[in-house]
């Protein structure tokens, strides 16, 4: 039989050395944890910060308010209306022109070239411009009073490479009107001749102006 004093002291021996045990299976099961999830123990620098997104910019508010001119005389007038009064540079544009015959006659004939509306961009405060390209022709047609006639915008220019003055190629091959950013006026005049071709000129012009954002 082993001394109580002795048993004691190997009991409580063993008991430390399945405690010592324990632990360094503990430890042992960490580190084999740390080293299989790839992270180390901290060295006292700075941890790594996610790198920071850049400001987002939100998009502009847009005023969408419809704009509208409108020219003439006691004999003729016309009216350009565009819907919206600012728009982004992806925005498709579709300005419309509206003219008519007041009288005093049941109807007119007027005398003009090809298209009879003549529509012209301009970028406000630079040289940048579309203007249409007039086919000269006596053309005669017959305006009948109080009758609006429509006339949808339509690209119509030369065509060139240097971006300062007009427009290249693959601007007016694209139906939908697009401006680059900043501000344009948009014209449209009724161009035509009374009494026959040559003989009395007349030129009315109704103009609009767009903000475009980038």
């Amino acid at each position: 039989m082993i001394p109580s004093i002795l048993a004691r002291v190997f009991i409580d021996g063993g008991l430390a050395t399945l405690k010592a045990g324990r632990s360094l299976v503990g430890l042992t099961a960490m580190a084999l944890f740390a080293a299989a999830c790839g992270s180390t123990a901290p060295t006292g620098g700075r941890l790594a910060s996610r790198p920071t997104r850049p400001p987002v910019t939100p998009a502009p508010s847009l005023d969408l308010t419809p704009v509208m001119d409108a020219a003439g005389d006691d004999q003729f007038q016309i009216t350009l209306t565009l819907p919206q009064a600012q728009a982004m540079t992806t925005t498709s544009l579709l300005p419309v022109a509206e003219f008519s015959y007041l009288g005093p006659e049941d109807s007119t004939p007027i005398f003009n070239g090809i298209p009879l509306v003549l529509w012209r961009i301009q970028a406000v405060g630079g040289s940048r411009a579309m203007e249409t390209v007039v086919e000269d022709v006596c053309f005669r047609s017959e305006l009948r009073k109080g009758v609006i006639i429509r006339q949808d915008f339509m690209k119509s220019g030369l065509s060139t490479d240097d971006v300062t003055v007009g427009f290249d190629q693959a601007w007016y091959v694209q139906p939908q009107l697009k401006l680059p950013g900043g501000r344009w006026a948009i014209s449209a005049t009724l161009d035509f001749d009374l009494g026959d071709c040559g003989l009395e000129h007349r030129a009315i012009q109704a103009t609009v102006e767009i903000e475009v954002f980038r």
